[in-house]
């Protein structure tokens, strides 16, 4: 049930972000490939920590 959230979470999050009509509501604007790999890898790093 948790990793159903968290899917849904990422989702509804990208969804905000790169679907053009929501950029002026929520002020938003799409993060480059080199932004996402960034994100990425840091998640990565403290997943590795983590265990």
């Amino acid at each position: 049930m948790l990793l159903l959230a968290i899917g849904v979470t990422l989702t509804l999050q990208l969804i905000l972000i790169y679907i053009p009509f929501f950029n002026p509501v929520f002020r938003t604007k799409p993060l480059r490939t080199a932004e996402l790999g960034i994100c990425a890898v840091g998640a990565l790093v403290f997943v590795n920590i983590g265990n």
